[in-house]
């Protein structure tokens, strides 16, 4: 069962304080942050139930809903968010009812139906933007001065662009994040191939004793 951000909701809704928010996957909160750091991942608003964890201590799989409780306290105070969040939130609210649609205009040659369904969908678009950005993963790669830690890096993104291939609400096309998904493996081998060339400490202790002793320049 693949970790859908929807705005559905569940009868068996938990209070908030029982959701264990440490495990919730990156797409269930508002701002996303790097894709590596869970520490950066804020304003959670989705929780989980008959959840698979994986290797990494983050569900995987199970049944994500949006959690109805917790958006109407984050709704109720905004202070701090950038405008993106707010939007999303919005967005989320809008569909349960709980704010109020202003009157849109029509775009020429469109009626209004097809003006909400492109609002909606240039909404959802914008909060997965930020799980196609590269940089993060490649400065996250830059950072692993191991294989051991380049390898839980690599298989993290992976499986993130996974979900985002297989979720419904993936705009960007799955030919997109097939692609994104050939460039983290490229990312990755690239910087095994450094590491891998990359002198290690033995080599580093030898060169400064043969330097000291007059036998490197």
């Amino acid at each position: 069962m693949a970790l859908n951000h929807t705005s559905t909701v569940s009868s068996n809704e938990p209070p908030w304080a029982e959701v264990d928010q440490d495990r919730l996957p990156r797409n269930a909160a508002a701002d996303m942050g790097k894709v590596t750091d869970p520490s950066t991942w804020h304003h959670k608003h989705h929780f989980v139930l008959n959840g698979v964890i994986g290797s990494s201590g983050i569900y995987i799989k199970g049944q994500q809903f949006l959690h109805e409780g917790r958006l109407k306290t984050l709704l109720s105070n905004k202070e701090g968010m950038s405008t993106s969040v707010k939007d999303h939130l919005k967005a989320h609210g809008e569909a349960l009812g709980l704010i109020k649609k202003k009157a849109h205009s029509v775009m020429p040659g469109s009626s209004k139906s097809e003006t909400k369904h492109t609002e909606s969908k240039v909404l959802s678009a914008n909060h997965l933007t930020a799980d196609f950005s590269l940089r993060g993963v490649a400065e996250s790669m830059t950072g692993c001065e191991s294989l051991e830690a380049l390898k839980p890096v690599e298989d993290s993104c992976l499986l993130h662009f996974e979900e985002v291939k297989q979720s419904s609400k993936n705009w960007l096309g799955k030919e997109k994040a097939e692609s994104m998904t050939r460039q983290v493996i490229q990312l990755a081998s690239h910087r095994r191939r450094q590491i891998m060339s990359m002198p290690t400490k033995q080599d580093m202790a030898d060169y400064k004793l043969g330097k000291a002793i007059g036998l490197a320049k």
